[in-house]
């Protein structure tokens, strides 16, 4: 079940807004057969322009499981080019015209194997992706960073 998508001004930043969906699918853990229903909630932040977070879980548990910053640009690169993109521990692909594919690997095996790899309907994915493009546009995103106030944060 989808969540409604949602746009909210953060009371602290008042020119900061923030855009969340929850997008359910299927995902398989590696070396267990079974498949899992998966959802990710997706959050974009335009006062942090150049990234989603998301928060992986298990459908029917409370608990999130990760959290991941992950480049909206490797989003924006998987839709565009067809492949699968993504360095590090975080891959995303479109493998099928109706999934898009997300993976992430095991950081400490050398070999890049596989943890867990989730199929979501690629249409709300990729209607995540375009609204938050509509709301900074790819090539924008230093018009909407406060570095004074990040600067700041990393400081403290």
């Amino acid at each position: 079940m989808e969540e409604a998508p949602t746009e909210m001004t953060d009371q602290q930043a008042p020119r900061t807004t923030t855009i969340r969906q929850l997008i359910e699918g299927p995902g398989r853990h590696s070396g267990d057969p079974n498949d899992y229903e998966m959802r990710v909630k997706f959050l974009y932040r335009t006062d942090h322009p150049y990234s989603f977070h998301l928060r992986l879980g298990v459908k029917g548990h409370s608990e999130w499981v990760r959290s991941w910053e992950v480049s909206r640009e490797v989003f924006a690169e998987a839709f565009a080019t067809a492949k699968t993109v993504g360095i590090g521990d975080f891959q995303v692909g479109t493998i099928a015209p109706s999934i898009v594919l997300l993976r992430l690997l095991d950081p400490k095996d050398p070999t890049g194997r596989t943890c867990l790899d989730m199929y979501l309907p690629r249409n709300q994915v990729r209607s995540f992706l375009a609204r938050s493009l509509a709301m900074v546009p790819a090539g924008r995103e230093p018009e909407r960073l406060n570095l004074d106030r990040h600067l700041a944060e990393l400081f403290a």
